[in-house]
């Protein structure tokens, strides 16, 4: 990765964020790699919803150089034909990610770095205190959206395994890790594990990942317990015309009811803003119950064939790719 970096809405580089504020990190997907553009389709949305909320916090998200990729590797994918690479580049950047993680690594630590270690650790690199860790971990919330779920679970694991260095015990690192909260929407891996307190919002009507071809909901917003992901129909009426790649299904939503909304996206909607009102303003989280109320929210999905399929592949890892290889082709149909 050439660059690896952290903006503040207005396309300033954050070098280091300051503890004592909330803080609200977001974390793109794949199509977010220069400032002005992230800051445009992202943070300026976060920002609305912290003004209706009521709620003042530094907006900041990251946004990585991605012109390795789209210059190199997504080309030989794609072969020597411009006009393929160009109508395909960001499916196959898409599907590549997931193949080759590692190339994130970098970018997950520098994440960690400038957001969630100067919460755990002082100055001089000793741990703090487990309730001021808490406290510190109650002023900040990652929103994640499509590739952000990997960044999100990097960091989760990146936590974990800090937590275990600084010789927190098991217990005092599992509460402290409740402490922070991933909300994910558009999710381009539902089988993640994160160990913090997370939840994933996805439309079934999204042609980029094939949730139709997992859940089947009966028109109503349901919530999967064993994912910690809760799924609506359909977001807006005219689905229908958004069958590209560029779905606005997928695309990071409206964090405020609009009118081509369905009355399930509306309250997907409401259901996200509650979560995310909750994690900035809660003192301490003991469990995701604390964050959403279901009611309203039918708790039990009917799995498909496709969803047994997936479960019976043994590592999370491996389950992913062939869920994201699954969506990448599906996608590629559409645009034919």
């Amino acid at each position: 990765m050439n660059k690896v970096n952290l903006f503040y809405s207005n396309q300033t580089i954050v070098d280091s964020i300051d503890l004592s504020v909330p803080c609200v990190v977001m974390l793109s997907g794949l199509r977010s790699d220069t400032p002005k553009e992230f800051s445009k389709n992202c943070l300026c949305k976060i920002d609305k919803m912290l003004q209706q909320a009521n709620l003042k916090a530094n907006v900041c998200g990251t946004v990585h150089d991605l012109s390795f990729l789209n210059a190199n590797v997504a080309k030989i994918l794609c072969g020597i034909n411009d006009k393929i690479f160009n109508k395909y580049k960001n499916v196959f950047v898409f599907g590549f990610h997931f193949f080759v993680p590692g190339f994130f690594r970098k970018y997950a630590n520098r994440v960690f770095d400038l957001t969630i270690l100067p919460r755990i650790v002082d100055e001089a690199g000793n741990p703090q205190p487990v309730e001021k860790v808490k406290d510190n971990f109650r002023k900040i919330v990652f929103l994640a959206h499509c590739y952000g779920i990997r960044m999100a679970s990097m960091l989760d694991d990146i936590l974990t395994k800090k937590l275990r260095e600084l010789n927190y015990s098991q217990q005092q690192a599992d509460d402290i890790q409740k402490q922070l909260v991933f909300i994910v929407e558009s999710p381009s891996g539902i089988f993640t594990n994160i160990k913090a307190t997370h939840i994933k919002f996805a439309s079934l009507s999204d042609e980029l990942m094939r949730y139709k071809d997992l859940y089947s909901t009966d028109n109503n917003i349901t919530y999967n317990e064993q994912y910690n992901i809760i799924i609506t129909p359909q977001m807006y009426k005219k689905t229908s015309m958004f069958k590209k790649i560029k779905n606005i299904e997928h695309s990071f939503w409206p964090l405020s009811i609009c009118n081509d909304m369905t009355q399930q996206g509306k309250m997907t909607v409401n259901l996200l803003n509650k979560v995310f009102y909750n994690a900035l303003t809660l003192e301490r989280i003991n469990g995701l119950g604390m964050l959403v109320d279901m009611d309203g929210v039918k708790k039990a999905t009917v799995k498909k064939t496709m969803m047994k399929f997936f479960e019976k592949i043994p590592t999370q890892k491996v389950k992913n790719i062939v869920f994201v290889s699954y969506s990448v082709v599906n996608s590629l149909k559409k645009t034919r």
